[in-house]
């Protein structure tokens, strides 16, 4: 499931009093857990076949940041239990697997492979970190893959890679909160959403910051 799209029905849900704007945190860190996993298994295909991995710092700090969402989710779920939570209505969300999200998760890979190239070449490794942080904006996954390759091809270091990971990660989850904000005009769930972000941020940070003193 896509987050953005994610936080975009649960916008427009919340604002028609569809959704509980208590369960909405909830929600959306199920969201971003998922994200979080999905993005590890994206950087695996490139990093398992290459053993040792050499560029574990990566999929440490997405690793470290998934278990902090995942253990955030199960307190919000234990501390929502005893009122029934209604589930996201699916099926207003389009599968990652139809050939049109195939499609443009392709074209949007090879735009940012494209630029990239670019970026490195005339303004080195600063420029190729742009190009993925902004294809953030768009797809975390994409920018997941693209730092794979980058990362498998040795044309960037481990740590780089971990920095922009835990960047690429923080736009997701800016991005799902402002944007569930913009659908719903709600601010009260989107403040304690911070909360919960801290603690994640946080713990991806820390592993950056633990892998470039270990280095």
């Amino acid at each position: 499931m896509n987050s953005v799209a994610t936080a975009a029905l649960l916008g427009r849900e919340a604002k028609q009093g569809a959704v509980s704007v208590r369960d909405v945190p909830g929600h959306l860190l199920r969201a971003v857990f998922a994200m979080l996993i999905r993005d590890g298994l994206l950087l695996c295909l490139f990093l398992l076949p290459q053993w040792p991995l050499t560029g574990i710092a990566p999929l440490m700090v997405l690793g470290s940041m998934a278990v902090i969402t995942g253990l955030l989710t199960f307190f919000v779920e234990r501390s929502g239990r005893g009122r029934r939570q209604p589930p996201l209505p699916h099926r207003l969300l389009r599968s990652p697997l139809a050939l049109r999200s195939v499609g443009g998760f392709g074209l949007l890979f090879s735009l940012l492979f494209v630029l990239s190239g670019l970026a490195k070449q005339f303004f080195g490794a600063s420029g190729l970190l742009l190009v993925v942080i902004a294809g953030a904006l768009a797809s975390t996954a994409s920018s997941s893959v693209l730092l794979g390759q980058q990362l498998t091809a040795g044309a960037i270091s481990g740590i780089i890679a971990a920095s922009a990971m835990w960047l690429v990660a923080l736009v997701g989850l800016m991005e799902n909160a402002i944007i569930f904000w913009i659908t719903s005009s709600q601010s009260a769930p989107v403040g304690r959403l911070f909360l919960f972000y801290i603690p994640i941020l946080f713990a991806g940070g820390f592993v950056v910051i633990l892998a470039s003193l270990l280095r």
